[in-house]
C-alpha cells in the first residue's frame, strides 16, 4: 500500500475583506500518495494558487486539516513552518528566482545555507549533485546571465531538489519558456521526479502539460474540487460540461439514450455509460470524428462550412444535420475539394452528459 504524503481534510481558507468573508477553498479534500506527480487546474480565482501556497506552509488553512508526511502543520509557529519549508519541501516558480551575482552552484547551495547541521563540503557536494541530475554539470561556475532561460530553469530545479525534499511544488514553472523548451523541460522534470520518487504538486493551465506529466489531475473551481482522475479519465469520461471544455474541445449533440444505444438524428452508436436512459447529450470529442466521402444524393452527410490547415491535421467546422461539430482529421485522410462527408465516430472519444 503506497503512503500518504500529503493529507487534506475538510481544508476551508477564507480572507476577511473589510467586513466581508472572501471564502477562497470551501471544504477541500485530497490525498496524494508518495512518488505521485499530480497536477491542479482551473480557471483564474478557483483557489488552486491558495492551495499550493498552504501545500508549501507559505500560508495555514483557516480551518480543517493539512498532514505533510504523516504531521499536522494547522497549528504549527512560524518557525516550525519554517522549518518544514526548508527541509521537506522544494519550490520551483514561474520565475527563476537566481541570485543575479551569484553562480549557479551557489545559488544551489543557498537553501542549505540555513541548515547548520550541513557543512560547507557537504553543502558544496550536494550542489554539485544536483546539478548533475539535471545535466549542468558544465556550467557550475556560470552567472544566471550567462545561461538561457532553460537553464536557469534547471538551475532552480536543482537547488529544490538539493533538500533531498518530500515533495515538490510547481508554480506555473515552464511558463517563461518557448514551446520546444517547455517541452524537453517537462520530460526533464518528469524522468527525474520518477527516478528519484519524489511526490510532486505542479500547477499549470496548459492542458498538454498536465497530460503529458500527471499521474492524477485534480480540476478546481470556485474554491472545491470539481473532479480528480487520470487525464484519461478527466478527458474520456468528464462528470459534466465544465470539466468536459476545460479538458478539452468537444461538441455536444443532443441524444437518446437505451441501454448501451445512443440515437442521435437518424444514427444509432453504441456506447456503455451508467447514465440514467432518456434524453441526455453526446460529447463528441474533435478527433473521434471519421469522414468519408459522401454520396451526391445523401440525407446523412455533413457539410464542411470551414476547414482549416494545420499542418499534421485540418481543423473542420461542420453542419451536421443542423448541428454544428468540430472535428480535426489527419492532413492524409482530407480533400479540401470535398464538401459532404459520411461521419463515424471512434468510441473513446465519445461521453454522455445529462440533457
Amino acid at each position: 500500500m503506497k503512503k500518504t504524503i500529503i493529507e487534506i481534510k475538510d481544508m476551508k481558507r477564507e480572507f476577511k475583506m473589510g467586513g466581508e468573508t472572501l471564502r477562497v477553498l470551501k471544504g477541500i479534500n485530497l490525498n496524494i500518495y508518495e512518488g505521485e506527480f499530480v497536477t491542479i487546474m482551473g480557471p483564474s480565482g478557483s483557489g488552486k494558487s491558495t492551495l499550493l501556497n498552504i501545500l508549501g506552509c507559505l500560508d495555514r488553512p483557516t480551518s480543517g486539516d493539512y498532514i505533510l508526511d504523516g504531521i499536522s502543520v494547522k497549528n504549527m509557529s512560524k518557525n516550525e513552518l519554517a522549518n518544514v519549508r526548508n527541509t521537506k519541501i522544494g519550490f520551483i516558480f514561474q520565475s527563476y528566482n537566481l541570485l543575479a551575482r551569484t553562480s549557479a552552484i551557489e545559488n544551489v547551495e543557498l537553501p542549505l545555507m540555513y541548515n547548520p547541521k550541513i557543512s560547507a563540503k557537504e553543502r558544496r557536494d550536494r550542489a554539485i549533485e544536483a546539478l548533475k541530475k539535471v545535466g549542468l554539470e558544465s556550467r557550475l561556475h556560470h552567472m544566471p546571465s550567462e545561461l538561457s532561460g532553460g537553464q536557469q530553469q534547471r538551475v532552480a530545479l536543482a537547488r529544490a531538489l538539493v533538500l533531498k525534499p518530500k515533495i515538490l511544488l510547481f508554480d506555473e514553472p515552464l511558463s517563461n519558456l518557448d514551446s520546444n523548451l517547455r517541452q524537453v523541460m517537462r520530460e526533464k522534470i518528469r524522468v527525474l521526479q520518477q527516478q528519484l520518487n519524489i511526490t510532486a504538486v505542479y500547477v499549470t493551465h496548459d492542458q498538454s502539460e498536465a497530460f503529458a506529466v500527471s499521474d492524477q489531475i485534480v480540476v478546481m473551481d470556485k474554491g472545491q474540487i470539481v473532479q480528480q482522475g487520470s487525464p484519461e479519465q478527466l478527458y474520456q469520461a468528464p462528470k459534466n460540461q465544465f470539466i468536459a471544455q476545460f479538458m478539452g474541445e468537444a461538441s455536444f449533440v443532443p441524444a437518446k439514450k437505451r441501454g448501451a444505444e445512443i440515437t442521435v438524428g437518424s444514427q444509432t452508436i453504441r456506447l456503455e455509460s451508467t447514465l440514467a436512459d432518456g434524453d441526455c447529450r453526446l460529447g463528441i470529442r474533435p478527433e473521434a470524428i471519421q469522414l468519408s466521402p459522401a454520396k451526391s444524393n445523401s440525407n446523412t452527410a455533413a457539410k464542411v462550412l470551414k476547414a482549416d490547415y494545420m499542418g499534421a491535421y485540418w481543423e473542420l467546422h461542420l453542419d451536421w444535420q443542423g448541428v454544428p461539430l468540430l472535428a480535426k482529421v489527419s492532413s492524409a485522410c482530407f480533400e479540401r475539394e470535398i464538401i459532404h462527408y459520411e461521419m463515424a465516430f471512434a468510441p473513446k472519444g465519445l461521453f454522455l452528459l445529462p440533457a
